[in-house]
């Protein structure tokens, strides 16, 4: 396990000190704080993590309102459903802030049983 420091990490990213701070509070996971309040890096997880962090959505994402237009409803409305029912929704990293995008696929079929139930 290679042990670096945040500035190294930093560095090796090519991003600023502020962008990688941002990161462990995002979920970057630091192997362990020194006694003096220095996060070191796992510099394996944290490649990983942040491959993770550049991936892009699957191809049949919706944005929110993209899903509103879809369903014919407010985008409020879709950010209550997303809140009450993670069945259709698909957590994505974009520009560094942590996203939700919504599956056509799985909204289609969450909308149906809907219709069906109200029927």
């Amino acid at each position: 396990m290679e042990v670096i420091s945040l500035k190294q990490f930093a560095e090796r990213q090519g991003v600023s000190m502020s962008t990688a701070r941002r990161w462990v509070q995002q979920g970057l996971p630091c192997a362990k704080a020194t006694k003096y309040g220095k996060c070191l890096i796992d510099a394996k997880k944290a490649r990983m993590w942040v491959s993770k962090l550049k991936q892009k959505p699957s191809p049949d994402c919706l944005s929110i309102q993209q899903t509103a237009d879809f369903a014919g409803v407010h985008r409020n409305t879709v950010r209550n459903w997303m809140r009450s029912n993670e069945e259709f929704r698909e957590s994505v990293v974009i520009a560094g802030k942590a996203s939700y995008m919504i599956s056509k696929q799985r909204l289609e079929t969450w909308l149906d049983a809907r219709k069906k139930g109200d029927e």
